[in-house]
């Protein structure tokens, strides 16, 4: 992860979109992304990363969610109102986190 967190910060927050995105997974595409951009990260390393984000994002899965979140990214999943919904919760959540960022960020600086 210590490798991870020495990317550029416009970097870093374009790989967690992408790691939400890809609903914490896809580590090879997410590894290929990155050495695209120029940057060589192995697939475990990016495993832990997402791992780490996942805790930090606040995803736990309970009640079955994760076989709903499969249901809902598969082509012949028929709830669109419910997907739209986990979608936009995801997207709260994804919003959620960022301001937290930026709150501990401020009270970082202010420290200084």
């Amino acid at each position: 992860m210590a490798k991870l967190a020495k990317l550029p910060p416009p970097i870093l927050t374009a790989l967690q979109e992408q790691i939400r995105a890809n609903h914490y997974g896809q580590y090879h595409a997410l590894s290929d992304w990155l050495k695209q951009q120029g940057y060589s990260v192995s697939k475990s390393t990016i495993h832990r990363y997402t791992q780490y984000l996942k805790e930090k994002d606040g995803y736990t899965a309970k009640g079955n969610s994760n076989e709903l979140l499969a249901q809902i990214t598969t082509e012949d999943f028929d709830s669109l109102s419910l997907s739209s919904l986990y979608k936009k919760l995801g997207k709260l959540e994804h919003e959620k986190q960022k301001t937290l960022n930026q709150i501990n960020q401020l009270l970082n600086e202010e420290k200084a």
